[in-house]
């Protein structure tokens, strides 16, 4: 079976620490169990690959237009404006400009 230069390389790092397995043999027989376990593991991973699912924003796909039903859900203020009247600010930015001032 024939390996990636950098699976010898790197069979040959791991053996400098035992000169007593440290023979060209043993550097082949490292050297073809690092590739092949690195070709079983993305194989593995690309047979089981599943695509990330899209993005959703607040309930709905981003970019997908909303539906006649998430239409209807949107908050509404008194004045029956969706999304309007509310503050960023729990006590209002009337007050928030208030303090400011002061």
């Amino acid at each position: 079976m024939a390996y990636d230069q950098r699976c010898y390389d790197l069979a040959e790092v791991f053996l400098d620490d035992s000169p007593h397995l440290n023979t060209e043999r043993r550097r082949d027989e490292l050297a073809q169990l690092i590739q092949s376990t690195i070709e079983s593991f993305i194989s593995y991973e690309e047979s089981n690959y599943e695509p990330p699912r899209p993005a959703r924003v607040r309930g709905r796909v981003r970019g997908k237009p909303l539906t006649e039903g998430e239409k209807t859900n949107v908050p509404r203020d008194e004045a029956g404006r969706r999304g309007e009247g509310w503050s960023f600010y729990p006590f209002g930015a009337d007050r928030m400009a208030g303090t400011a001032a002061s």
